[in-house]
């Protein structure tokens, strides 16, 4: 709801031209006029601002906010235009509680806003231009990998090694090409759900066999604690999207005497799943900015620790699903992410079956292994 001040505002730039937004004192959008939406349609989302801000730090535009009446900075986008963005305070001049948004399109830059089908056409050639490539190198990869076995150099620890390395590189590349793509797809409103009637328990369970088998391969156990029974409505490939990018980061900030474990607990109307580990945990400020796009932390250097989108893309998928994600993490001890999903079902609809743990693992480009690939060493083409 807005308050009298915005919805004047509001009413304002309502049928304006000019892209506007309204947001709060953490830049979360409450409100954008059509033009605004056409430019950039994760506006559409509260986190839609946020998301955006791939190259700025929202907390620092926040605090030069604070600071001054009006901030200007060039939000770079990863599709469509590159725009100037002008954030003007409403509310108090300490501490903004309510901002005026207004984005610019970069007359220089020679481009403008992509239409969906512009926009998946630009995300597809990206995808197909990464990926041809990287088909070459694992074929490559595989025929001199074969060669070495007969040749007189087979024990040749250094050259197996960097086959294994190359190999290795390879599938994060491939894994970042993915999840680049998606969130070009959400950046842009192209995506959507296909949604399945499914055994969610019996699918969890082989999801989680699947992903036992390489995570203990780096001395880590899963284990998974979920009622019989459960079926749920889904898309099922973002799901599991989701479990896998928990599980990928849970083993990626490891120490010593980790443990991950999946619960899962229905709870009335709401399926309620903690994935929690025993790892390096998170600081508050990294708790804070966990979800923001791009960002990444290894709490050893404090540096990055990777593309930073894992995160992102669960928070988006979960909401998507109507759910929620929230994070308790303590340094030094582990991390707990909490998900909420809408526990819904339709006995009208057919039941599908998914895939099993063998499936999942007999495919060497399945999602396992692409979002796993950083656990330990992936399995040659």
């Amino acid at each position: 709801m807005l308050s009298p001040s915005l919805q004047a505002v509001a009413q304002i730039y309502q049928d304006s031209v000019v892209p506007v937004a309204l947001a709060d004192g953490e830049l979360s959008v409450l409100w954008s006029n059509q033009a605004a939406q056409t430019l950039h349609p994760s506006l559409t989302m509260p986190d839609g601002l946020r998301v955006m801000m791939i190259s700025q730090s929202p907390q620092e535009v926040l605090g030069r906010l604070s600071r001054k009446n009006s901030v200007t900075i060039l939000l770079d986008t990863l599709l469509g235009a590159a725009s100037q963005v002008s954030f003007t305070k409403i509310g108090a001049k300490d501490q903004p509680q309510e901002i005026l948004v207004h984005f610019f399109l970069d007359r220089n830059s020679g481009e403008s806003p992509l239409n969906p089908q512009g926009a998946e056409q630009v995300l597809s050639s990206f995808s197909n231009q990464f990926r041809a490539p990287l088909s070459i190198i694992f074929s490559a990869l595989s025929s001199v990998s074969r060669q070495l076995e007969r040749s007189p150099h087979s024990k040749n620890e250094a050259i197996q090694d960097s086959i294994r390395r190359i190999n290795q590189n390879c599938y994060k590349m491939l894994k970042n090409c993915g999840n680049i793509t998606l969130m070009g797809r959400y950046l842009n409103s192209i995506t959507g759900l296909s949604t399945k009637r499914i055994d969610f328990s019996a699918h969890l369970e082989e999801l989680c066999r699947a992903m036992r088998i390489i995570t203990e391969s780096a001395g880590i156990p899963l284990q998974v604690s979920v009622p019989a029974g459960v079926i749920l409505i889904c898309d099922v490939e973002k799901l599991d999207l989701v479990f896998l990018n928990l599980i990928a980061n849970a083993c990626k900030f490891s120490r010593q005497g980790n443990a991950i474990s999946i619960t899962v607990t229905p709870n009335s109307n709401r399926l309620m799943i903690t994935v929690a580990d025993f790892g390096w945990g998170m600081s508050p400020q990294v708790v804070e900015r966990a979800f923001d796009p791009y960002y990444s932390c290894n709490p050893q250097t404090n540096g990055p620790a990777g593309a930073g989108l894992g995160l992102t893309l669960v928070k988006r998928i979960i909401n998507e699903h109507a759910g929620t994600v929230a994070i308790d993490s303590r340094e030094g001890q582990g991390t707990r992410i909490l998900l909420s999903l809408p526990l819904t079902d339709d006995p009208s609809l057919p039941l599908t079956l998914c895939d099993n743990a063998t499936a999942y693992l007999s495919d060497k480009f399945s999602p396992v292994f692409v979002q796993l690939c950083e656990i330990s060493n992936m399995p040659l083409p």
